[in-house]
Order: structure tokens, then sequence, then C-alpha cells
């Protein structure tokens, strides 16, 4: 029997398996300033769903800054950010190579765009993005399937801190029972 795809839980202690993506249909897209990238069919079908609805009900224009990264990407962001910040901020913020949810193309990192900035990437000006995205995004994600996938006050079961831009398609149903009971997707 195939597994749910998209019950998956990957994590700093669970892995991806390596032949997960055998399972997964990644298709090819463009994210915000025209960038390629790779995301799960289905995924990629919620998300345009959520940005059109997002854009047309509350005026917010959002965008895809990440999706699917391969081992080599994930690398490569976790030595930009030891040589950057320190291995111990690392460790903290980068999802270990082949435990990062990016390597199952069930996520996406979001962008917003600013009339008067374009698209901003997460990391430029926390506190106004978090409340664009607590406003007028995060209300919204389980109606498309998607749940928050670090949520504030949550860090010691995620072992992330708050992320109000990643979020993760788990499907409608197990989004709304998450939503619901205001649970992480460790704790479901």
């Amino acid at each position: 029997m195939q597994q749910n795809i998209y019950t998956v839980l990957v994590n700093k202690t669970h892995p991806v398996a390596e032949d997960f993506l055998s399972s997964v249909k990644l298709t090819c897209a463009k994210g915000t300033k025209d960038r390629p990238f790779l995301i799960e069919e289905k995924t990629y079908e919620a998300y345009l769903a959520l940005e059109a609805y997002v854009k047309q009900q509350e005026n917010v224009i959002i965008g895809i800054g990440n999706a699917y990264r391969s081992v080599e990407q994930q690398q490569m962001i976790y030595e930009r950010f030891c040589w950057e910040f320190g291995q111990a901020y690392a460790d903290k913020i980068v999802a270990p190579v082949g435990k990062s949810e990016h390597h199952t193309g069930l996520c996406v990192d979001l962008e917003l765009f600013f009339e008067e900035e374009g698209f901003i990437s997460n990391n430029h000006n926390f506190d106004r993005i978090s409340a664009v995205f607590e406003k007028h995004v995060h209300p919204h994600l389980a109606d498309f399937g998607f749940i928050l996938r670090y949520p504030e006050a949550k860090e010691h079961i995620t072992g992330y801190p708050y992320e109000p831009w990643h979020i993760r398609y788990v499907g409608q149903e197990m989004a709304y029972k998450i939503a619901e009971q205001k649970m992480t997707l460790e704790e479901y």
C-alpha cells in the first residue's frame, strides 16, 4: 500500500526517506523575481488557489520564495549560515541535510509583495511581514490544505523558531484538524 505523501513528518529527528521522491510528482514553476523552482504538483495547485484568494479577498500579493530543495542546496544554505552567523546559530535555524521539509516539495516559503519594494524575502523586516501573514494569510491556510509549519510558542515541539512564511501542504482534512486543535504536525 502506498503511503500518503502529504502526512509525512520530516524534522530534525525524522529524516526524509531516501526513496520519498519516487512517490512525488514535482513540477517546474516560477517564483518571485522569476526564479525557477520545483514543487509537488498538488501542493502547487493548492498554493495557486491560496495566492488568488488572498489577493482577491485581502488585496495582499504573496509569492513563492522557495519550495523544493535538493540535498546539495540544503548543504550550501547550511554552510552559508555557518559562515555568516556561526554553527550554533545555523544549527538552530537551518534544517540538517536530509531532514528538511524542503526535500519533500510539500512546503513553501512565502514572500510578500509591497508596491514600493517589490517582493521582500522572509529575512527582511520580520515584524512587518509577520503581521501581514498573521492577518491576511494564516486564517485561510486550512481552506487550501496548508498548515503553518513552525508556529509561535511551539519551538519546543517543532525544534524551530516561529516562521510565519513557512507553510506545508497536508490536505484540507488534516489541515482543518491541526488548525482546530492548534497543533503542530508533530503533535498531530
